[in-house]
Formats: structure tokens, sequence, C-alpha cells
């Protein structure tokens, strides 16, 4: 029900995070970001969604992100916002049923990426064939940097301008 919505598609292929499955579309509003989002918040209060305090939301780089959790469906709603540039706003509206007992337990799927030992906080997302994972570990820029090399260079990846790539997978 986001007002002012010029265009709205549904995001189709491979979407999940933690090994659930999330239904999303791509909203396109005239809002601003700012707007957006203090829409989005009393929208979430209206229908009683639970909202993590700031500092318990999970932020995307770039991307100011909002979650509130249904308890009674157990279900997660999710809005990530993008300037448009030109004063409007894109809001991915993301939903996920999180009524499975595991699914807080990231799994190493097929395809999984490696992440540092005492990693905690561990987010593994898939995205149209895309795994991105996120998590926290006590370690400097440099420990980061010699892991990665270490391990996706034992795996075959080379490391260039644009990242690592293998058999033109980046």
């Amino acid at each position: 029900d986001l007002p002012d919505v010029v265009s709205a598609v549904p995001i189709a292929g491979e979407l999940g995070s933690m090994g659930v499955p999330v239904l999303a579309r791509a909203v396109r509003t005239k809002l601003s970001v700012q707007l957006a989002q203090r829409w989005m918040v009393g929208s979430f209060r209206r229908h009683g969604l639970y909202i993590p305090p700031p500092e318990k939301q999970y932020q995307l780089q770039g991307a100011p992100q909002l979650t509130g959790y249904d308890p009674e469906a157990k279900r997660t709603y999710t809005a990530i916002f993008k300037d448009n540039g030109d004063g409007s706003a894109t809001v991915v509206c993301g939903t996920a049923d999180v009524s499975k007992d595991d699914w807080s337990k990231p799994a190493l799927a097929t395809g999984s990426l490696p992440r540092l030992p005492a990693a905690q906080q561990v987010v593994e997302s898939r995205l149209e064939g895309a795994v991105s994972v996120s998590y926290l570990v006590q370690a400097t820029e440099a420990e980061v940097r010699s892991f990665y090399a270490d391990v996706l260079g034992a795996a075959g990846w080379a490391q260039g301008e644009e990242g690592w790539t293998k058999a033109g997978r980046r």
C-alpha cells in the first residue's frame, strides 16, 4: 500500500536468506527514501509488527533496510530503500516464512561462500544466482584479505582489478 507508486515488479528467480525462500517485489515510488522509510515504519506499526531497535537492524551498504516481524504468523517483512537520484525511491519489499525451527542455523550449502573461523551473526543470501555472505568477526582488514587470498587462491580463483574471478564468475 506504499503511496505514490509508479511501478511494481515481482522479483523472479532464486531469492532467499539463510536457506529461507523470500518473496519480493521492487516498487518505485515518487516518495523520497526518507518519506518511504517513515511511511513503512508507520505501516509496520499499524500492522502490529515487532520492529527491532536500529542497532539490531541488519543494514546493507548503501541501501537502508527495515525489517519487521509478525510473531503470530512467524513471518518477516523487509524493505530495502534505494535512492533513484531524482528524488524518488525504489523499495524492495520482501517477506519470508520463518516458522521452521532451523532457519537461523546457517548451513554450508552447495556454492556457499567461505568465512573466517569464529564468524558470528552469519547471514547468507541468494538472489538470481548470486550468493552473498555477511558476518561479524574479530579480525583486521589485513587478516580478512589474507584469509580470502589463501582460501580463494587454493580453490582456483584469481584476484584482479574487479575482484576475484574464476571461469567467468565473479
